[in-house]
């Protein structure tokens, strides 16, 4: 199952090499003592088949900066930002439920058939959501909540699917080069929101992120390399009552504690802006933080991720993405704040490629996807508290403030994931 060299394809591989365990990788050397170089990133972009593969999963993610925009232009058409929240979170919280349940399935099914069906309900759902007038709330909720919960997790599958088909010293980089690639999904698929609804309208938007949705999970499921890596079942049924945690409490913790500031980061930013009368710039602005996410993914990702991420590590990591939210408090203009976004937003991508890097090597190796759909979850909560929590402080005292918390945020997460206790003791 290895993608070490160049030349063969992937699929040759699988076929010649096949692992006794699907999610580990027999003769090949751990990369703890190896020095991974950025080099690696086009290394690993020449293997054949690879650079359709992840390419394939990162059109499949493009709904993850699509569909909500899209709602909340459709439902707050006349003004209804209240529905239109409300809307978006039922979506959030049933995407956040369904990740680690979905990926359990995919752990124990395979991913061609959980990743399939999923896309199409709710690829439909979404297309439903649409037509539905903005005014009716009731089917509004309904439909939203229910496409959340048929969310297919493709992000969890695809972390998971890399141990299988690349030796162990390139895992740490296809995180960091993940952690780097995701960052399009919120650039690009604003951007083709905002065209949309210019030539169109907002159902159009809505109708374009199914079909992205569609044809990146195809794309996916399909591809000569997932179909031949078939992954190990998960034997360890736990009892009907039960549901463990495949992943430590701490990195969940860690995640919700980033991704919760982010949202402090972005209204803070929007209030920014209107405070400079430049509310318009708003999404320029944004849009350059996550530049500086994808500059800091290339250049530093690969030393993040490798040579045996610990938790520490992250932790040290998490202490810089902090200071990088801190520091645009003290903007005078809207320009520098965006120069001051972009060289916080450089710690953003490395940070959460070693995350991804340390959930990896924590999960037992047959239920990585539903450890990675548990990581998802703690994004989608710390997404949810974020908005609440940020908007209320930016309403009381400030963006100032508010970036100031979403530091003090972050360093919490860093302060849990860090302290002494081993992980594998965090387990619910």
């Amino acid at each position: 199952m290895m993608l070490s060299g160049r030349g063969a394809p992937l699929t040759h591989r699988l076929r010649r090499t096949r692992a006794p365990s699907a999610w580990s990788v027999p003769g090949v050397s751990s990369c703890k003592d190896e020095q991974v170089t950025a080099s690696s990133y086009t290394d690993l972009l020449r293997s054949r088949g690879f650079a359709s593969l992840i390419g394939a999963s990162v059109v499949a993610r493009l709904p993850l900066g699509m569909t909500s925009l899209a709602v909340v232009l459709l439902v707050s058409k006349h003004g209804a930002y209240t529905r239109a929240g409300l809307v978006i979170s039922l979506f959030v919280t049933g995407t956040g439920i369904a990740g680690p349940i979905l990926g359990r399935m995919v752990d124990r099914a395979g991913l061609t058939k959980v990743l399939l069906p999923f896309a199409a309900a709710e690829a439909v759902l979404l297309c439903i959501l649409a037509e539905l007038s903005p005014q009716d709330t009731p089917a509004l909720l309904g439909c939203a909540f229910g496409a959340g919960l048929c969310t297919p997790p493709v992000t969890s599958s695809a972390r998971a699917l890399w141990p299988v088909v690349l030796p162990a010293t390139q895992v740490p980089v296809v995180y960091a080069l993940e952690a780097t690639l995701q960052e399009l999904a919120y650039i690009v698929g604003p951007s083709l929101v905002a065209v949309i609804v210019s030539l169109s309208g907002p159902p159009e938007a809505l109708f374009a992120s199914a079909a992205a949705l569609l044809a990146g999970v195809l794309a996916f499921s399909l591809h000569p390399t997932t179909r031949a890596a078939s992954p190990a079942r998960d034997t360890s049924m736990p009892a009907p009552r039960s549901f463990p945690m495949a992943l430590p409490v701490p990195i969940i913790m860690a995640a919700m504690a980033a991704v919760g500031a982010f949202n402090f980061v972005e209204l803070a930013t929007v209030a920014f802006a209107r405070s400079h009368h430049a509310a318009a710039s708003s999404g320029l602005v944004l849009a350059v933080w996550s530049a500086g996410s994808m500059v800091g993914g290339l250049l530093l990702g690969v030393r993040a991720s490798g040579s045996g991420v610990t938790s520490r590590r992250v932790a040290l990591l998490m202490v810089v993405l902090a200071a990088g939210t801190a520091i645009p408090a003290v903007s005078p203009s809207i320009w520098l704040l965006a120069v001051l976004l972009f060289v916080g937003g450089a710690a953003i991508a490395p940070t959460f490629g070693a995350l991804y890097s340390l959930a990896a090597s924590k999960t037992p190796p047959e239920r990585q996807t539903e450890a990675f759909g548990w990581l998802s979850s703690g994004f989608q909560a710390g997404s949810a508290l974020g908005a609440i929590s940020g908007g209320a402080i930016v309403q009381a005292a400030g963006f100032r403030v508010a970036y100031l918390a979403a530091a003090g945020v972050v360093l919490a997460g860093a302060a849990v994931l860090g302290s002494q206790a081993p992980l594998a003791n965090w387990r619910a």
